[in-house]
């Protein structure tokens, strides 16, 4: 390990006392050219490094934020800061956007978007610390109209309303939208515990309630069952499911009745990979009626189903399971999804089902 860079000439890996990995090439003790640094204190900011380009020791010109989720943010340097327009994609691979923004000396400023997992955004302008603070923050549906607008505290939502995107103009470069309030009632961030769900029960969520509605299925045993109000495109985010939630090793209170659901699913092949947290509906809210805040839970099962499992980052619930459609779907149509349960320990009906399928 090297303390200090005097004299150092060459391509180099340097490890510093304070823990910052810095790796390059050196001319007479100084950093010139490509170079990056690793740092445990960038990760605070929730960079894992810095890839980008030196002159005479200083980060100038063209270069990279490599976010801790392994996310990218291209962007430019000067004066060794990350400054001026920025633009961020998925990991090496991915190219889809997920951020959109300024930088100024080293943190985002202004107004900025980021994209959350299941194809909301954040938008609004950020703090003196690049966080999500103030009341005029917004996560925004993947619909990109729909929003919860109102009061956030660094990401986290404490009072927000249901409100549509209404206009949208350009500030600084990047897009600032204005939003309409279109309901009194007021959502924060109150995620499930273990023993109950704390958000009203019968408050639907702004998003899902113009997409599906809840009635009788056409499925066979099937009892309630979702069914689309519009016709839907494939690739749309349909609904949320919300329930008591427990940590892996703990296990349901209630009697295996099919609602149980585990939180992040990691397929392998058409099977989800069973490990994080899972959800489970109480008995007493199994009916429509006595719970109606979120619907997937009231997607039945087909194995040629027209929806599939994803996550999604939610203001009001959480990082939650919730459904996406895989066709068109039609209004009228009824939602399905593939339970992709284990055949082993499947109950009868499944088994049943899959006899049917199969024949």
């Amino acid at each position: 390990m090297l303390e200090k860079t005097d004299n150092c000439c060459g391509k180099l890996s340097v490890v510093l006392t304070t823990g910052e990995e810095l790796l390059g090439k050196w001319v007479n003790g100084g950093r010139e050219g490509n170079g990056s640094i690793l740092s445990p204190r960038l990760e605070k900011l929730g960079v894992r490094g810095i890839h980008g380009y030196y002159q005479e020791g200083i980060l100038t010109g063209r270069g990279k934020l490599i976010m801790k989720d392994d996310s990218i943010r291209e962007g430019w340097f000067q004066h060794g800061y990350f400054h001026g327009p920025a633009r961020g994609s998925g990991a090496v691979g991915f190219h889809e956007v997920n951020f959109i923004g300024n930088y100024q000396a080293g943190l985002p400023s202004g107004v900025v978007w980021t994209k959350m997992i299941g194809g909301g955004w954040m938008v609004g302008r950020v703090d003196d610390s690049g966080q999500y603070t103030g009341s005029q923050i917004a996560f925004l549906y993947p619909d990109n109209s729909t929003a919860l607008f109102g009061e956030f505290r660094n990401g986290e939502m404490i009072k927000a309303k249901p409100a549509r995107l209404c206009g949208i103009v350009f500030v600084g470069g990047v897009l600032s939208p204005s939003f309409q309030v279109t309901c009194d009632r007021e959502y924060s961030y109150l995620p499930s515990t273990r023993d109950e769900i704390r958000l009203p029960l019968h408050w639907r969520d702004p998003y899902e309630e113009q997409l599906l509605e809840v009635r009788q299925s056409h499925i066979e045993g099937g009892g309630e069952g979702a069914f689309a109000i519009r016709d839907i495109r494939p690739g749309t985010l349909v609904a949320f499911y919300n329930g008591v939630r427990l940590k892996q090793d703990e296990k349901t209170p209630y009697e295996d009745t099919g609602y149980a659901i585990w939180v992040e699913f990691q397929k392998s092949s058409h099977y989800s990979k069973k490990v994080g947290d899972h959800m489970d509906i109480p008995p007493e809210y199994h009916a429509y009626s006595a719970y109606s805040s979120t619907s997937a839970h009231k997607l039945n099962h087909s194995f040629k189903p027209n929806c599939s499992w994803i996550n999604s980052q939610h203001p009001a619930y959480g990082l939650v399971p919730c459904v996406s459609t895989i066709e068109m779907v039609k209004s009228g149509e009824e939602l399905t999804v593939h339970y992709m349960m284990d055949m082993e320990n499947a109950p009868d009906w499944y088994l049943e089902a899959w006899d049917k399928h199969s024949a």
